[in-house]
């Protein structure tokens, strides 16, 4: 069945499996100090209500679905995150560490108040459908595959690199 967080959730780690969706509803608000790993069965949607306070260390998403995750801070990826489909917002940077690898078979849209920059460590495996990146900053994104925009990408610099085509 689906998952629903209410109220404040405030842990070290978190490790959530759910068959169904992952949601954090209207009053859900989740604070992760360490890694938040986040496993479903159907869509994940985290943070996307005005009233949600969401914050992770670092975080890992698994869905054959849409992962639509909206942090109030910097937004880092740690380890595998494979989705169908991939919607996130930070009010700060995102990146995905040295260890973040991303999956994601359709669109992959990154929204930054600050720099974004996937892809750049040597151990990083960075792979999307297609890309759209939206950042007052820098968006600096290495991608092991040819590299698809799509969409309206409004970025101040941009910096990237594929060992295929660029479109």
């Amino acid at each position: 069945s689906d998952m629903e967080f209410a109220g404040l959730s405030t842990v070290g780690t978190l490790a959530v499996m759910s068959p169904g969706a992952i949601t954090d509803g209207t009053d859900g608000d989740l604070a992760v100090t360490g890694n938040a790993t986040f496993t479903a069965g159907g869509d994940i949607t985290l943070g996307n209500d005005a009233g949600n306070d969401t914050n992770f260390g670092t975080l890992t998403l698994t869905t054959p679905g849409t992962a639509t995750v909206s942090e109030d801070s910097d937004m880092e990826f740690s380890g595998l995150s494979a989705v169908l489909a991939l919607a996130v917002t930070s009010t700060g940077t995102i990146t995905d560490g040295a260890d973040g690898d991303l999956a994601v078979t359709n669109n992959a849209s990154f929204t930054a108040g600050g720099d974004i920059t996937l892809g750049d460590d040597a151990g990083n495996d960075s792979n999307f459908g297609s890309l759209t990146l939206n950042t007052p900053g820098t968006a600096t994104v290495s991608e092991d595959s040819n590299m698809v925009f799509s969409g309206v990408s409004i970025v101040g610099v941009l910096d990237v690199a594929s060992p295929g085509n660029i479109t």
